[in-house]
């Protein structure tokens, strides 16, 4: 059996009994005791410090032999605290309390720092300031300086296109509506829209479009959304203003993205005088002047259009 030292630090020979003299005598001669005791004591000590760094356990328990050091002991509890504030960084906690002093503890306290930082100016580019530099942090400021750049040119020129659309929307005579797909609502109306339908402008951007509508409500929404599906849309419908008064419209549809939201403008089109006229001229075109009857040119049509139908029925013409 070799000498070494038991689990109470007690140096013993190869038998097993205590060497507590300072010198030892074994078949080789004489041997000091106390360089090997603390040689073994120090890999012991290794050995408890090589846990703490690789260990995910978040205590260690030192053997009893070196309990009593405290030296060791304050090197552990650093080790220890150095470990449980790395791991919360990692995990994106930078609040943790950094007890530590000296070179680590403020180092440590530097690098939190620097992320709450960080923390905050990326917040404050998620609410628009493009201002917003990192200079501790090597190639990623770098990164960082160039998204932020890129970032503000991006919303230079969506906030640029938004006022261009804006200006037109707004000084444009054509009836024109902002409307939500997903669910009809009126997003915006321009001044000839509010005009022509003569409601109050916040009453109006708290309805949907079918109220306006004369038709079924299924089928402006169903139109709605095939405009959407289709990129483009038109459609003849009948509007009613405020006043009850009713009004045949043509609707034509195109995509306008506004932030996140996909929506549609609505560009109407007053269509009742053409309506009108049209029905002037095909009463007019059919209808005999003196009588009020059918002329002989809409008699001939519909008796063509009668005899056809009767030969798509077969023999039940008699």
């Amino acid at each position: 059996m070799l000498s070494g030292v038991d689990s109470k630090g007690i140096y013993v020979n190869g038998d097993g009994d205590p060497m507590t003299d300072s010198k030892a005598t074994d078949p080789g001669g004489e041997v000091s005791v106390e360089p090997v005791v603390e040689e073994l004591q120090l890999d012991a000590a290794l050995r408890v410090i090589s846990e703490v760094l690789l260990s995910p356990r978040r205590a260690v328990a030192l053997p009893e032999y070196l309990s009593t050091d405290e030296d060791l002991g304050q090197i552990i509890d650093a080790l220890l605290q150095v470990r449980s504030i790395v791991f919360a960084m990692a995990n994106g906690d930078f609040s943790r309390n950094i007890p530590l002093k000296g070179f680590l503890g403020g180092s440590l306290k530097a690098l939190q720092a620097h992320l709450n930082h960080l923390s905050w100016q990326t917040k404050m580019v998620a609410q628009g300031d493009f201002s917003q530099r990192v200079d501790f942090m090597g190639e990623f400021s770098e990164s960082f300086h160039a998204m932020v750049v890129q970032l503000a040119e991006a919303h230079r020129k969506l906030a640029a296109s938004e006022e261009r659309y804006r200006s037109f929307f707004a000084s444009t005579e054509a009836i024109k509506l902002i409307v939500n797909p997903q669910d009809c609502a009126i997003v915006d109306a321009n001044s000839s829209a509010i005009e022509f339908f003569g409601y109050e402008r916040e009453q109006m951007l708290t309805m949907r479009i079918n109220e306006l509508s004369a038709r079924p409500v299924d089928d402006i929404e169903q139109k709605i959304k095939a405009a959407q599906e289709s990129g483009k849309g038109r459609f003849v419908s009948h509007y009613y203003a405020a006043s009850g008064e009713l009004f045949d419209v043509e609707v034509y549809t195109s995509p306008i993205v506004f932030g996140d939201n996909e929506l549609l403008m609505c560009s109407i089109q007053d269509i009742t005088e053409r309506k009108k006229m049209e029905e002037k001229l095909q009463f007019m075109a059919t209808t005999d002047s003196l009588t009020g009857l059918n002329n002989r040119f809409q008699f001939l049509t519909l008796g063509r259009l009668y005899f056809e139908a009767a030969t798509r029925a077969g023999p039940r013409l008699a």
